[in-house]
């Protein structure tokens, strides 16, 4: 609710109230999200602190493909080659910034996983479920439907596959602003999909089918 120029104050503010509650240059700070980054980068101007930017996304693809709001990409290619370590969820993230946009001391340290939890949850049941897939040969993508995921590819993967192998299924477990783009892709390409917000009955007719946000993905994996 703040104005451009209140947001713009509190921009360069930030990092002289961390200093104020303890930020120094015997702390890591650990930034994430573009405007993040940009604090960061002050704080370590102003505090001399470690700055340590984290991206969970694809580098390079987010600014192919992401259409809302983000910082000019000449900005973004600066901060991250001034950081002191750039931390990424995936090996490839972490090669594309070393290969392409010459970042160094960019690494990766994968997501941990509960193995035990995973397989526990992985044994429920569901009766309507298990009868839609049992004459069915499944690929399941687990996400948010917005650009970054890109599952359009997918799909248009999947309706080659189809011809090919007539029993496959796709399945997209995932909530975002795209479902309905990605529906029409699918009347495009002659594939019937079933959505989680409409009136569709859940039946084994289908060739996509979008399930919406499941708190257990784990069983359908």
């Amino acid at each position: 609710k703040n104005s451009i120029f209140r947001k713009i104050f509190l921009l360069f503010y930030a990092p002289f109230y961390l200093r104020k509650i303890g930020l120094d240059k015997h702390t890591n700070l650990f930034c994430f999200l573009q405007l993040s980054y940009i604090i960061g980068f002050f704080c370590k101007i102003v505090c001399k602190c470690q700055f340590i930017i984290c991206i969970r996304t694809s580098p390079i693809g987010f600014y192919k493909q992401y259409k809302g709001l983000k910082i000019p990409y000449f900005i973004y290619s600066y901060l991250l080659k001034h950081s002191n370590k750039v931390i990424c969820n995936s090996a490839t993230s972490a090669l594309q910034l070393i290969e392409i946009l010459k970042v160094p001391q960019a690494i990766s340290i994968p997501n941990g996983y509960d193995v035990s939890k995973i397989q526990t949850l992985s044994q429920t049941k569901d009766p309507i479920w298990e009868k839609i897939i049992e004459n069915k040969d499944v690929l399941i993508t687990v996400g948010r439907l917005v650009h970054d995921k890109a599952q359009w590819h997918l799909i248009r993967v999947f309706a080659q596959l189809k011809s090919q192998y007539p029993s496959l299924a796709l399945v997209l477990l995932g909530e975002g602003p795209l479902l309905e783009d990605l529906i029409e892709l699918c009347k495009l390409l002659n594939l019937k999909s079933y959505s989680y917000h409409s009136n569709q009955e859940l039946n084994d007719q289908y060739d996509v089918y979008f399930l919406g946000f499941q708190k257990n993905p784990n069983y359908y994996v």
